[in-house]
């Protein structure tokens, strides 16, 4: 499995940010502001290509629907669900990404029984946008050879 920029949860503070964000889309006129915070806390917001997608993509969205899932993901507890995985899994952290804490890839990398974090240095919240060619180059490498073990504390690589 392949986990890219992921939380099992958030702490308070950034559940508070992240709602806050998210209420944007209910206000008149808020989803664009939403879109342009978005995209800056994914740290894409310098990506042309991204950000002209993103927002084209702005047309077709339902406010309220992306808002009323985006709420009830950051309320779902997905621990018991990470108890069940026993597959080797790939958790790849976008390091300039600022919507999703660095602590949610190290607790993720915690509750499962076979992981290992990738860092990417140089990519946000989509590095598989960011840099395709050294995303597919570590997910290959990884599902090759995915007899991932953790023994010790943490293991992170960072390219």
């Amino acid at each position: 499995m392949i986990v890219v920029n992921a939380f099992v949860h958030l702490e308070p503070e950034d559940r508070a940010s992240r709602l806050a964000l998210y209420d944007l889309l209910g206000e008149p006129g808020g989803v664009t502001e939403w879109a342009q915070q978005l995209l800056e806390r994914m740290g894409v917001s310098d990506r042309p290509a991204i950000v002209r997608g993103f927002m084209r993509s702005l047309a077709t969205i339902d406010p309220a629907h992306i808002r009323r899932l985006f709420t009830e993901l950051v309320a779902y507890e997905q621990g018991p669900e990470l108890a069940q995985i026993a597959c080797p899994v790939l958790i790849v952290r976008g390091e300039r990404d600022g919507f999703v804490p660095a602590y949610c890839a190290h607790d993720l990398n915690q509750r499962l029984r076979a992981s290992v974090i990738v860092g990417m240095t140089r990519c946000g919240h989509l590095p598989y946008l960011e840099d395709p060619v050294a995303f597919n180059g570590i997910a290959a490498a990884f599902l090759a050879e995915p007899s991932v073990t953790r023994t010790g504390p943490l293991a992170v690589e960072r390219r």
